[in-house]
């Protein structure tokens, strides 16, 4: 069976996923392929590359709207480290 993999920062990747969910076809009634599942070290993966390239200053010219995307860069570093654990 087709197994689809991540697809991280523009590039295909089995990453650590040991699992996989099915992916139905609707009208047939059945399994198509399987789709890997993240683990932490996938969403990791996937999120560095991000928070390398996001800065609040960049995308928010606004003065009024640079401490929310400060405070969303912020949540993002911590759910990153939290997600390595």
């Amino acid at each position: 069976m087709l197994q689809i993999p991540h697809f991280i920062n523009g590039q295909r990747t089995a990453g650590v996923a040991q699992r996989y969910s099915a992916v139905f076809n609707p009208a047939l009634g059945r399994p198509q392929a399987e789709v890997a599942l993240a683990e932490p070290q996938d969403v990791a993966a996937a999120v560095a590359p991000l928070m390398q390239r996001f800065r609040p200053g960049r995308h928010c010219p606004r003065s009024s709207v640079r401490a929310s995307c400060s405070a969303s860069r912020a949540f993002w570093k911590n759910a990153s480290a939290n997600w390595r654990r």
